[in-house]
């Protein structure tokens, strides 16, 4: 078994990995919406081989990790601009009662 030398340690290249993401906005429905297009993509920039984790004393790669996956989301969204009910507008209630709903909930004490 051979014995590690710790005054020559093994290094690598390094990792480089990045995300995109591209996005279109706008307002739809005569104005009444926003719309947002949306598409990520995750590790568009990284390596697609193993990643050595962990080298044996002779220089051997012992165990290694898989590289986080490329994934692809697309997105749609709709955001609705609040609007203001018209207050003048209802219709009164009348000869109508709203029922208490205290009476009608079951009585738990017991």
């Amino acid at each position: 078994m051979p014995i590690p030398d710790v005054s020559r340690p093994y290094y690598d290249n390094g990792l480089f990995s990045g995300d995109l993401w591209l996005s279109y906005e706008r307002k739809v429905w005569n104005d009444k919406a926003n719309w947002k297009d949306q598409l990520n993509i995750r590790n568009a920039f990284g390596d697609r081989e193993d990643i050595p984790v962990k080298i044996n004393p002779d220089g051997q790669v012992a165990v290694v990790r898989m590289p986080n996956p490329r994934v692809f989301s697309l997105t749609n969204t709709f955001r609705f601009q609040a609007f203001r009910m018209n207050t003048h507008s209802r219709v009164p209630l009348t000869g109508a009662s709203i029922p208490d709903r205290r009476d009608d909930a079951p009585n738990l004490s017991s």
